[in-house]
């Protein structure tokens, strides 16, 4: 498990850089005006593809997982070409909407909608790659095909046509995401095509359209569209009260605070197919043993990472707007850090066949994050929209962790604070 640990961890290091890479060549070519627009952009990907795959992926991860270790790959198959034919024909909807808007009722920024429509069945495929790719314990691969691979990509196509003197204006940026994407794409067939055998790609009988999915996958979805809405889904809202340049300078504040979590998402890529199998064995102490253990290592870990990314960070974004941009980075590093520290208590909610418990924290944290949005930003612009975005991280992960100790009977948190938190 240390080696898949340190894979995993080598991986996350890569695709976590290439998010930060993106908004420092944004900011260095462009300035913080388009570093907005295009964080804009991909944050609309990102939301448009969580419709459009509304929780099947996590849904597959799970049910997937547990035929893949019981060796029923006739099972694991069926809910491959399920998962895949409801994801297409949303996208086609979709992606049918996204064009006719963008050629019939728009006049401005018709282009960016338009390559919408184009990135967005990219997106869609990866992500069930990916999720394919954990359900069969390779998460390690499956973090290079996540939104930072294709940051990475693009920020070294913009710098090389840079470099090189093919100047990349600020609508070339959209040709650079639409090219990286399709690379990625290229290279997960190629993968996914040599990782299977031929003999279990024959295990697909067909492809249906399963309408028993819309009444499974709500539970899925909202949680993930609600996280979705505290990372990245705050910044479209954000664009109603402020320049594109203060949302530029959000967003690269952001991005940066995401180091401190980085180590969350290594442990909860290697213990989401775990969870679903463990507690299908009914192996319950298994599972806390994995919790605490992972809790107190990533204690650890932050020892280290946080003093650390405090003395490095000022060096990238300390001159944004006289030094808003690293106050917004020490509000919102307080959240990750209680979102690593309460450990990987979504997957577990998720993968244990409590998701409609983690939707109803997502729910709570969610509007109290969007009340004090509303209420603070306004008067205190981008520190108000960081201290709601904190607030609902610690509120969401606390109630998590609760609900996992109440329900499941299994503790998430480090083993130092078990005698603070816990009862005896």
């Amino acid at each position: 498990m240390l080696k898949k640990f340190g894979l995993v961890f080598l991986s996350k290091v890569i695709t976590s850089f290439g998010t930060v890479l993106f908004v420092l060549v944004l900011n260095f070519y462009y300035g913080t005006s388009a570093t907005g627009t295009h964080m804009t952009f991909i944050s609309l990907c990102l939301g448009l593809s969580l419709i459009t795959k509304f929780g099947s992926e996590v849904y597959l991860i799970k049910e997937c997982s547990i035929a893949n270790h019981n060796g029923k790959y006739d099972v694991f198959w069926d809910f491959v070409a399920k998962t895949i034919t409801f994801v297409v024909l949303n996208t086609i909807c979709m992606v049918v909407l996204i064009y006719t808007y963008s050629c019939f009722f728009l006049e401005v920024d018709s282009l960016r909608v338009k390559y919408l429509a184009y990135v967005l069945p990219i997106f869609n495929f990866l992500a069930i790659g990916s999720a394919i790719l954990k359900s069969i314990n390779k998460a390690e691969l499956a973090l290079l095909f996540e939104i930072g691979s294709i940051t990475f990509l693009t920020s070294i196509l913009i710098f090389i046509g840079n470099l090189f003197g093919f100047y990349v204006n600020v609508n070339d940026i959209l040709v650079c995401i639409l090219i990286s994407c399709l690379s990625m794409a290229c290279f997960l067939m190629l993968l996914l095509y040599f990782l299977l055998s031929p003999t279990k790609f024959l295990k697909i009988r067909s492809f249906r359209y399963n309408i028993n999915l819309i009444k499974i996958l709500p539970d899925f979805f909202i949680p993930s569209f609600l996280h979705y809405f505290i990372q990245w889904g705050l910044i479209i809202g954000l664009s109603f009260y402020v320049s594109e340049s203060s949302v530029g300078i959000f967003s690269t504040a952001q991005r940066f605070s995401y180091l401190i979590n980085f180590i969350l998402i290594v442990v909860n890529m290697i213990t989401t197919p775990k969870f679903s199998v463990l507690y299908k064995n009914n192996k319950i102490k298994e599972i806390e043993k994995i919790c605490v253990t992972t809790a107190n290592y990533m204690c650890l870990a932050l020892t280290v990472i946080v003093p650390l990314t405090i003395l490095i960070i000022p060096l990238f974004i300390s001159e944004l707007d006289e030094g808003i941009g690293y106050k917004l980075f020490l509000i919102l590093m307080i959240g990750q850090v209680v979102n690593v520290v309460t450990g990987s208590v979504g997957v577990l909610l998720n993968m244990t066949g409590n998701q409609k418990d983690m939707r109803n924290i997502m729910l709570i944290s969610v509007c109290l994050t969007t009340i004090i949005f509303i209420v603070l930003t306004p008067f205190f612009g981008l520190y108000g929209t960081a201290i709601s975005v904190t607030v609902g991280l610690i509120l969401q992960n606390t109630l998590a962790s609760w609900k996992a100790n109440s329900i499941l009977n299994i503790k998430t948190l480090p083993k130092i604070l078990h005698k603070a938190i816990y009862r005896a």
